[in-house]
């Protein structure tokens, strides 16, 4: 019966398809179309230089892109459009965290949406609703627009009523609302005596009926309708006491919606150059928002860089900013949309930065040109016969190349001793400022620095664990499972993220309710697939943290599902998170001792 259902959706589709003008292209045709998908929400993070969201070493030229966007998808739109920078790399795109295809999304080079991003709607997107109704009663039985004919209901059964040896009932009309039509319909009746008893089905009021061929199966409609209405015959005789009697039925219909929500998750990175000190990023999205959309800009940008919007006010964060480590100022739009709307951000570098970024290009210009020419020289002789250590454990990592347990251990020590250094470099600017032996302003832009490599240095020190666990075990350098443990990591990080956001004020609370859904659903789907043995060679102290991590996620699952107190829930996560607190301050600890 799915398939059918589903091969009736397709033949609709293809019918309003057959009936629509012919266009240019389809996407022409789609850009023309009244009926076209529209935005409900749009959430959008951007992300300036070094995040925690990945381990490398951004610029601040370098940027990372999270893009929330749901959309009111009417029953005969195959695609939606979205706006990607013509720069983007690493697009990933999923909805209902299912990770889409690179062949269901690309950029449009022809056409009304030239430029923009085309996605299109997966088959497995559901487009169905399914209702129940179950009628046991005399009041439900016996309401205004049902129709009795030579029956009754009495004593707790829908019966003929005494002297007549046939009758019918219908119901009264079910209405399908916010559907094109209703597909399909399950019925089933209980009483006594239903070999007696026939039952038909209508989905447009009673002007065509499709019969029953027994209890409790599906039946499908030929004809479009939004009406459901149960007729039901009674045979038999009441004296005799053979007669069909009716104590309830439950009908389940699943009809075909009209519009149905889609939600993407799109995260992309980009580098963009300041010209004249700035750079500019255009938010305008291809499709119109719906009445009553909500929207949600958020710029997470270097200290010393502003931000400027345009069609959209930016409040600047000024007492919320993010943990240390994180280096960043925080700008904030939230806003209801609806129609067309166009939006921009102007980023603008430090005043220092911009005035001085051509001078300092063109003296490194000059002090380095002989520096470049001495070594391409020596590239083109053969060159250095050994890399350095930072070299080669880097390389190792970039190319997928497996190094030998020796060259990990080697590089483990050398960034081990370089944290110890960073360590002490910053408890000794802090003891300066605290002494009064150091400005505090100067001090401030050395521990940024100093924060930032030692962040490079630990992200690179887990990693080189991590690979330097999978060679001494023998399991090699299985990237589908670094890839399972970044992604969960990342879930959990942006889970962490948007609580503190909503914590704030930065979020509405309807954004962050579906947000939060949906990454603890992805995080719950990462969970499963992690792998035991990558697990079981962490330190206990990272064990502790993931397991401490996971409880608080496995706790949020249940309490959203309503299956927990909400004082229950409450102490419960105030107590894991207390532990997860000082599990981090140990491990901090740890780190530092090397």
């Amino acid at each position: 019966m799915l398939t059918g259902k589903l091969l009736k959706v397709a033949s609709l589709v293809l019918v309003a398809m057959a009936f629509a003008p012919s266009f240019a292209s389809a996407d022409q045709a789609e850009a023309q179309s009244t009926n076209q998908a529209e935005i409900s929400q749009n959430v959008i993070y951007i992300i300036q230089g070094e995040t925690s969201a990945l381990d490398g070493k951004e610029s601040e030229n370098d940027f990372l892109e999270f893009h929330a966007i749901t959309y009111e998808l009417p029953w005969n739109v195959s695609s939606v459009y979205t706006s990607v920078p013509t720069d983007a790399r690493n697009v990933t795109v999923l909805s209902g965290f299912q990770v889409l295809n690179n062949s269901e999304y690309g950029r449009v080079t022809t056409g009304a949406f030239a430029g923009s991003y085309k996605i299109n709607v997966p088959s497995w997107h559901v487009r169905t609703a399914t209702v129940s109704n179950t009628t046991n009663n005399s009041q439900s039985f016996g309401v205004p627009q049902a129709e009795f004919v030579n029956t009754t209901h009495t004593s707790g059964y829908l019966a003929l009523q005494s002297g007549n040896s046939t009758g019918l009932y219908t119901s009264r009309w079910y209405s399908a609302e916010d559907s094109l039509t209703i597909l399909s319909a399950n019925l089933s009746w209980s009483g006594l005596n239903l070999e007696n008893s026939s039952a038909w089905i209508s989905n447009d009021n009673g002007t065509t009926w499709v019969s029953c061929p027994s209890n409790s199966t599906e039946v499908e409609f030929p004809a479009n309708g939004t009406e459901l209405r149960i007729m039901f015959e009674l045979r038999g005789n009441t004296t005799a006491g053979s007669d069909a009697r009716i104590s309830g039925f439950t009908v389940t219909a699943t009809s075909l919606l009209l519009k149905t929500s889609f939600p993407l998750h799109i995260t992309y990175r980009w580098t963009s150059t300041f010209t004249g000190g700035m750079v500019s990023f255009n938010l305008t999205e291809p499709l119109p928002y719906s009445s009553s959309a909500s929207s949600v800009v958020m710029l997470y940008l270097v200290r010393g860089f502003n931000a400027t919007g345009h069609n959209m006010d930016l409040l600047y964060d000024r007492n919320g900013s993010l943990e240390d480590d994180e280096n960043k100022d925080i700008y904030l739009n939230m806003s209801s949309r609806s129609g067309y709307v166009s939006i921009s951000v102007d980023i603008s570098a430090p005043p220092e930065q911009t005035n001085w970024a051509l001078f300092m290009i063109i003296g490194a210009v000059i002090i380095l040109a002989p520096l470049v020419i001495y070594f391409i020289r020596r590239q083109s002789t053969g060159g250095p016969e050994e890399q350095s250590a930072t070299g080669t454990a880097e390389s190792g990592h970039e190319t997928g190349e497996t190094l030998s347990l020796e060259d990990y251990e080697k590089r483990r020590a050398e960034l081990v001793a370089r944290k110890k250094a960073l360590m002490a470099d910053m408890e000794s600017i802090k003891e300066g400022v605290a002494s009064g032996k150091l400005s505090k302003a100067d001090s401030e832009k050395n521990l940024v620095e100093l924060k930032s490599e030692f962040k490079r240095t630990r992200n690179e020190l887990n990693r080189i664990d991590r690979r330097r666990a999978d060679v001494a075990d023998g399991s090699g350098d299985d990237m589908f499972d670094v890839e399972i443990e970044e992604q969960y990591e990342a879930a959990l990080t942006s889970l962490a993220r948007i609580d503190d956001d909503f914590e704030r004020g930065r979020l509405p609370e309807g954004t962050y309710k579906s947000l939060r859904k949906q990454y603890l659903e992805k995080a719950a789907d990462l969970r499963a697939e992690r792998s035991k043995s990558r697990f079981a060679s962490l330190d206990p102290l990272d064990q502790e943290k993931v397991k401490l991590m996971e409880a608080i996620v496995a706790l949020d699952e249940e309490h959203d599902l309503g299956k927990m107190d909400e004082k229950v829930y409450q102490d419960l996560r105030s107590s894991y998170k207390a532990e997860l607190t000082e599990i981090m301050r140990k491990i901090e600890q740890q780190e530092k001792g090397g």
